[in-house]
């Protein structure tokens, strides 16, 4: 979604550029046709500032300078273009980009579109991820803390019910949502499930499901 938002305003950006270079170049005649490429210029400003952060400045000639992030995107009829990839980390970056240099400027984007995708992205989502495997390893340790302690259809004690795909114990956060599963040994037997509190005969009871 952000490459995709990075292409609209980049697209933006050049047509933006092309429309200063018409303004200025048609700033002797005081028409309509002009006023009217200045009408154009001014929605697509409008619609690149939904998209992130900006600063307009207007020049004498009738062209327009756009900043964000601390940076030029346009300055008279040339145009920056706006760069979407990850980091080591796998975090969003964000750089713009002129003449073949990249400026990163991912921390000062913060607003528009872009801003609330990246915010969205590397911080909302990573602190709900961290709260899932956090009741997920909670939950696990609950009810594995119950099964152990009852006895199964064998007279044996009670597995851990939830463990990773292989059977290990779950690990701590991060990724241990995605890591929950049934133990595969219980899967494979029922019969391994410790329904029956310690100490009843098989077939035993259901006090520990219950």
């Amino acid at each position: 979604r952000a490459q995709g938002v990075a292409d609209e305003v980049n697209l933006r950006l050049e047509r933006i550029a092309e429309l200063n270079d018409k303004i200025q170049r048609m700033q002797a005649q005081d028409s309509s046709g002009r006023a009217e490429l200045m009408d154009q210029r001014d929605e697509l400003v409008r619609e690149v500032a939904e998209r992130i952060d900006l600063e307009v400045v207007q020049g004498d000639a009738g062209a327009v300078t756009l900043l964000s992030s601390g940076s030029v995107l346009v300055d008279d009829g040339e145009a920056s273009s706006v760069s979407v990839g990850v980091d080591a980390n796998n975090d969003l970056q964000i750089s713009f980009v002129r003449d073949g240099n990249a400026v990163d400027v991912t921390s000062k984007v913060t607003g528009g579109k872009l801003g609330g995708i990246r915010e969205a992205r590397d911080t909302d989502i990573v602190a709900l991820q961290g709260e899932l495997d956090q009741f997920a390893l909670d939950f696990a340790n609950a009810v594995n803390a119950v099964h152990t302690g009852g006895i199964d259809l064998n007279n044996n004690a009670g597995l851990a019910f939830f463990t990773d795909p292989g059977g290990a114990a779950l690990p701590g956060p991060p990724g241990t949502a995605f890591a929950f599963s049934v133990n595969p040994g219980i899967v494979a037997d029922p019969d391994t499930i410790a329904a029956a509190t310690l100490g009843a005969p098989p077939p035993g009871g259901n006090d520990n499901a219950i």
